[in-house]
Parts: structure tokens; C-alpha cells; sequence
């Protein structure tokens, strides 16, 4: 799950600090949230907001900037219902109790930053985005004693999730599973939720702990005790629940991309949505799916489509919310029907069901190998000169291509390339060149024609720039 700010109406301040205005959402690696943000932001979503769930996860700095919005909230008049300590998933499937949700997490030696979610589950819109800074622009008046609103603790929200997720699975696994829950939310949700499903678990760190944040090692821990552990799988969980990584029987840790194809293959949705920039990989193996036997309770659909969207989670919620079964955004898993974001909970629990009655390894070692090429060039002017410059150098290319916002892919006869227009921090624009094909050589060819067009660009945008 990704903060909420996009390059919208705001400025970068430090390394990725994100400001609206000066409505400040996450900390950064040079400069922390402050807790009079956490109350500025709160007045300012009680603008349009007059019920508002709070969740948030365990880090220490979580319970100060959690309590900062609602103080901010309750001053400006608006109701709040506290979840306390839950998941992200859990939080947004609970969105519907408020007018929207304000999820509170944080980040090794940071301060807690904002997510801001709509009652369907999905994150904030640019254009609510934007809306947020109409409060200090016209700031509206303090409010009277008696118009204060009203604050309510809400238990069991993360019971209410559990049961949810375990209706919504299709039998259950004799797999077993080395489970990392890396001392976050996800401690109380995916190991009930597996015993149910009769998984056998070893948990690491699968206990609640504000300052503790698991292992530093990464997944070398428990890919060396899967690996040494024949016929057992290894999930990370993060510690929101929103993303997971996943270890197949050899311990081998498998690329999400990977891991979101063998979910398409188990669930076999009939409509999928992922990032115009994402591995080819997926949609081939969701369209075409790979030569082998693959044991699952879901029949095939009638027809199968492929939704590709602009490079931002709010692109692939708006696909989920109209009607996309599966969906992924940079390691993320998305489903259809439910909240409108990454759900690692109920991802990890169906990767532990398919491993039950199928070998992710195998699976895995037989999808088409796709290999990729990607590069970045400074270009010093803004994404309407580029969209211009674009469009105007590319009306010779052979292959077809397609705008998606700042972006443009270029589909040819065995590969993809694309441009995007991409701001930095500090100011700095840059061009992101990126290349997909199976074959090396056609890659190479790929990657020339695009470094071609993109010097082209930059050099008449300088030009037009002097």
C-alpha cells in the first residue's frame, strides 16, 4: 500500500516528504511527521467527513500520530471510531462503518505516516487529494464545546476480518508452512486464519511488538530453514498485511510477478489488472497458462481479460472497483470484490492452499522466462512537453503504441518498450526507459530504438527550453 500523494498540487520536501499544500502524509529519510500534522490533517478531513474509522499498526510512533488525527477529527467536529491496532486489509474491509478510514502505519526509525481510504476500500483520488488543502486555503471556524465529535472504541474488527477471509476460501491445505509475521498486525489474522484451514505453521516473530520489527535479515532466515525442510513452504508477511514474499519447497524466494501468475493459475480469475509497466509474464500465464496440470477447485472462466493500467494503486483500485477479479501493484495482491487493496492475508492464505496439492517450485520453473532492461535519462522539462515531443517523434515507430498518463508503451512483434516521464525529488525530471522481451537480442534491439527516441526528445526539449 502506498502513501497516499501523488505528484499532484504539492511539493517534495527532504527525501520524499510528501506535502499537499501543507498537509503533510508520511515521513521521509531527512524529516519526520510532527503530531500537530496528524491534527491538521484530521480538521481538514472532517471538512466532508463527519464518521471516520482510525486503525493502525504496531509500531511506536503508530499510537502518537494515530491519536493526532483524532484529536484533530474530534476538534473539528467529526465522529471517530478507533479500530486500535488491525491490519491494513482489516481496516479498509471495515471502511464501510465511516465515511472513510485513516490508517496509521510506520517504517523502521520513522514516524508514522497516513493512509486515507474511501468506505469501498480504496485509497483517496487525486482530486480528494487535492480538496484536502481547501481547508487552509479557507480555513473554516473553531468549533464550540457542544459541537465536538464524539469518540467510540471498536472491537473485534480484526475477528470480524478473519472470519471473512476464511469464508471466502474454497477448502483446505495440508500444507506446511514457516510463517514470518515479522512482529506486526498480521500476527493476529494469518495464523488463525491458516490453523483454520488446517495448514500445519511454525510462526517466527508472530507476536505483537511495538518497537521490534523482526528480523533485518530479509527472507535469508527462513529461505535457509525451508530449504533444509523438504516439502515445506516459507510466507514474510509484511507488517501492515498488505504485501507478502513468498518461499517455495526448494527455498527459493520467488519474484511477486511470479507469485501473482501462480495465483492466477490456482483462482483463475476471468479479468486481471496490473500496471501497464508490469512483467509480461503475468498476462501470458494468465491468458495462455503454462504446460502442466494444475490441481484447484475454480472451473476455467468463459473468457479471460487483461486490464492495463496507469503506473499508481489508485489506477488498479478504480479497474478492482469496476470489476477486475485479481489485480497487483509492485508486490502487492488486490481482489475482486473486497477492499480495493493489497490483502497479503488473504493472499498468503490461497498461496498456502495451492501449495497443499501443487509444487510452487514446479510451477514456477515452468513459466516463460521474460527478460527485461531498464534505464533512466535526465530530461530537465516537464510531462506536457514531453507528451508533446512524444507523440510527435514517435509517428515513424512500427510498433503500436498507447498513452497511459505520462507513459507511453510501445508494443512490437516480440517485445514491449515504454517511456515515462518520471519527477524526482529535489525537482530533478527524468525519462524511465524500460524493455521487455524472451528473446536477448531482440531486447537489444528494443532498448536502441528506444534510446534513440528518448535522445531525440531530450534534445529537442532542451532546445525548446532555451
Amino acid at each position: 500500500m502506498r502513501p497516499i500523494a501523488t505528484n499532484i498540487n504539492y511539493r517534495t520536501v527532504g527525501r520524499g516528504m510528501t506535502q499537499i499544500g501543507r498537509v503533510v502524509l508520511k515521513s521521509s529519510r531527512t524529516e519526520n511527521l510532527k503530531p500537530e500534522d496528524g491534527i491538521t490533517l484530521g480538521r481538514a478531513l472532517a471538512m466532508d467527513h463527519k464518521k471516520v474509522l482510525v486503525g493502525r499498526d504496531s509500531s511506536s510512533s503508530s499510537a502518537m500520530m494515530a491519536n493526532s488525527v483524532i484529536s484533530g477529527l474530534l476538534f473539528q467536529g467529526a465522529d471517530v471510531i478507533d479500530a486500535g491496532i488491525v491490519s491494513a486489509p482489516a481496516a479498509a474491509m471495515s471502511s464501510v462503518k465511516g465515511d472513510c478510514t485513516v490508517y496509521v502505519a510506520g517504517r523502521r526509525d520513522m514516524v508514522s505516516g497516513y493512509y486515507l481510504l474511501n468506505p469501498d476500500g480504496s485509497m483517496f483520488r487525486d482530486d480528494q487529494i487535492r480538496h484536502l488543502d481547501l481547508f487552509f486555503q479557507n480555513p473554516p471556524a473553531r468549533p464550540t464545546h457542544d459541537r465536538l465529535g464524539r469518540y467510540t472504541l471498536r472491537d473485534g474488527i480484526t475477528e470480524e476480518f478473519n472470519r471473512k477471509i476464511v469464508s471466502l476460501l474454497e477448502g483446505d491445505t495440508k500444507c506446511t508452512v514457516f510463517l514470518d509475521c515479522r512482529c506486526g498486525t498480521t500476527s493476529d489474522s494469518i495464523p488463525q486464519i491458516l490453523n483454520k484451514l488446517g495448514a500445519d505453521i511454525v510462526t517466527i516473530d508472530a507476536q505483537r511488538d511495538m518497537d521490534y520489527m523482526g528480523s533485518s535479515e530479509g527472507c535469508d532466515h527462513i529461505m535457509d530453514i525451508v530449504a533444509k525442510s523438504p516439502g515445506c513452504i516459507g510466507i514474510r508477511m509484511n507488517r501492515t498485511g498488505t504485501a507478502i514474499e513468498v518461499i517455495d519447497e526448494t527455498g527459493r524466494l520467488l519474484p511477486m510477478e511470479t507469485v501473482f501468475a501462480l495465483l492466477a493459475l490456482y483462482l483463475r480469475p476471468s479479468s486481471i489488472a496490473i500496471p501497464v509497466n508490469s512483467s509480461s509474464l503475468m498476462e501470458d500465464v494468465f491468458e495462455n497458462g503454462i504446460q502442466s496440470e494444475i490441481d484447484t477447485p475454480f472451473p476455467e472462466p468463459a473468457s479471460r481479460n487483461t486490464v492495463l493500467t496507469r503506473d499508481n494503486a489508485s489506477a488498479v483500485c478504480e479497474a478492482m472497483i469496476a470489476g477486475s477479479e485479481l489485480g497487483y501493484y509492485h508486490g502487492s495482491i488486490l481482489f475482486g470484490g473486497e477492499a480495493a487493496i493489497g490483502n497479503g492475508i488473504r493472499a498468503a492464505a490461497v498461496i498456502a492452499q495451492m501449495a497443499g496439492s501443487n509444487s510452487l517450485h514446479r510451477l514456477a520453473d515452468l513459466m516463460p522466462e521474460y527478460l527485461r532492461e531498464e534505464k533512466s535519462v535526465d530530461c530537465g522539462f516537464k510531462a506536457e512537453m514531453f507528451r508533446h515531443l512524444f507523440e510527435e517523434n514517435a509517428k515513424d515507430l512500427t510498433g503500436k503504441w498507447t498513452q497511459y498518463g505520462d507513459s507511453y508503451r510501445v508494443v512490437m512483434d516480440s517485445g514491449w518498450f515504454m517511456l515515462s516521464h518520471v519527477n524526482r525529488a529535489e525537482g530533478n525530471t527524468q525519462i524511465v526507459i524500460t524493455a521487455e522481451s524472451k528473446d536477448r537480442a531482440y531486447l537489444a534491439g528494443l532498448m536502441e530504438i528506444a534510446d534513440g527516441l528518448t535522445a531525440e526528445i531530450v534534445r529537442e526539449g532542451r532546445l525548446n527550453a532555451i
